[in-house]
């Protein structure tokens, strides 16, 4: 190995260290009341254990992670004694440990959007995941229109693209309106909003704007957009005849393959000292455009102007949100979030705190291994294989991050263990065939 190759070894040891620091762990342990002493269940070992070993079975298992945890720790540890620690307080644990990942800094690793859209902060998606659960906890996590007795909570993501990490991550009942999971404050500003038909509400669109951030969302088919201006190439009289009617009607008369409109839509608005409910008009532009296989209108709201971007830029955009689909994808079959069959309440939401943790390490790993690589290594970095890989991989970085503790591990093995494991990842992420990605057209790889 050369010794630039050692180095990036290093780089990547480093990084996983920062994203999990032995003494931050401590303390949150005894914050939570996790641990006050340390006794046959060690904080770290075990937050290690969760994160880092791969099911071999169909749905993760407390029994596995058990024998797993025993056998790398020569513990004697009792398997009532040690499925007993999957309660509230360990829920924290895992919980702190997620927060204090997410809002980790990623110290200039973060991805670069092309030129053409340089002008947004970052890109921001938002959407929600269901994870399906035993029927047994149907009554305390009920399924949303399920013909037979059924459960599943809801998790809602905002997905910081740049970072490549979640901005923020929130576990609800199934039941629960999207709409009620996305906050939209000052945080938007300078940055891009794409935004799924769940989500899909005056109200958010107007707030974004006030802050000064950018949004395009698909739009609803029962909503009244009034045209105030007619962008699209057409007749002086056409133009003067569109002003002032819905925008589906005049859909029905158009002729051509896209349209470009500036509209009025009419935001109901609180009061802040009165409470009463007030009707407030506001303009957005509205684009659209003709799908070519199907045949029918694909219509997007947004507060871009057409100065700025086309119509095909706006659709472009939008086609974007598929990254986070990659990411649910991801989740549910690399990082085994998709099916767990726990019957314990408490057990159930730590590993799926664990899956989240193990996920934003794949997704940090990725901004790193990709800092390392020459240009012509990036052209074929596919992010879904990268995933494969460390999955695959994520039992020797068990081994690795727990070879620290193991005596007879000497500093020679451990640094010929991270050169493999770094070979390993930066080969097998690699498309043999390089083939442009969806991705290309907003992102640099």
């Amino acid at each position: 190995m050369s010794r630039e190759f050692d180095k990036e070894c290093q780089i990547v040891e480093k990084r996983v260290e920062e994203l999990f620091p032995y003494q931050r762990l401590h303390e949150l342990a005894r914050e939570t009341g996790f641990c006050q002493r340390l006794r046959k269940i060690h904080p770290v070992i075990f937050l290690q254990v969760l994160i880092f070993s791969a099911t071999l079975h169909k749905h993760p298992t407390v029994a596995e992670i058990w024998r797993r945890y025993t056998y790398l720790t020569d513990s004697d540890i009792a398997y009532s004694s040690f499925i007993a620690r999957f309660e509230d307080l360990s829920l924290k644990f895992m919980q702190r440990v997620l927060d204090d990942c997410i809002h980790s800094p990623v110290n200039g690793l973060s991805l670069e959007l092309r030129e053409r859209y340089r002008k947004f902060a970052t890109i921001f998606i938002q959407d929600s995941s269901i994870i399906r659960l035993h029927e047994k906890l149907a009554e305390r996590f009920p399924a949303t229109r399920a013909k037979k007795i059924a459960a599943g909570i809801k998790v809602s993501y905002l997905l910081n693209v740049l970072a490549n990490s979640p901005q923020t991550v929130s576990l609800v009942p199934e039941r629960t309106a999207e709409i009620k999971t996305l906050r939209i404050g000052p945080w938007v500003k300078g940055s891009l909003l794409l935004i799924d038909l769940g989500f899909y509400c005056y109200h958010s669109f107007s707030r974004i704007d006030k802050y000064g951030g950018y949004f395009v969302s698909r739009v609803k088919k029962d909503s009244c957009l009034i045209i105030t201006r007619f962008h699209s190439p057409v007749t002086a009289a056409q133009r003067e005849m569109f002003t002032g009617k819905d925008l589906k009607h005049v859909l029905k008369v158009l002729g051509g393959t896209s349209v470009d409109a500036t509209v009025t839509i009419t935001v109901r608005m609180t009061d802040g000292c009165s409470h009463k409910k007030r009707s407030v008009h506001q303009q957005f532009r509205c684009v659209g455009r003709v799908h070519p296989e199907t045949g029918k209108w694909h219509l997007y709201l947004t507060n871009l102007s057409h100065e700025e971007f086309s119509v095909y830029e706006i659709a472009t955009l939008y086609g974007f949100r598929w990254e986070i689909e990659s990411l649910f994808d991801e989740s549910k079959n690399e990082c085994m979030l998709g099916d767990v069959r726990v019957t314990r309440e408490g057990a159930i939401l730590i590993l799926v705190c664990a899956a989240l943790i193990r996920q934003l390490l794949l997704k940090r790993i990725y901004l790193v291994m990709r800092s390392l690589m020459t240009e012509c290594q990036r052209a074929r970095l596919s992010s879904d294989l990268f995933g494969r890989a460390f999955i695959e991989q994520i039992g020797s970085l068990l081994e690795l991050v727990l070879g620290y503790w193991n005596d007879d591990w000497s500093d020679r093995e451990l640094v010929k263990g991270w050169q493999r494991y770094v070979d390993r990842l930066s080969r097998h992420s690699q498309q043999y065939h390089p083939a442009r990605l969806m991705r290309d057209n907003v992102l640099y790889r």
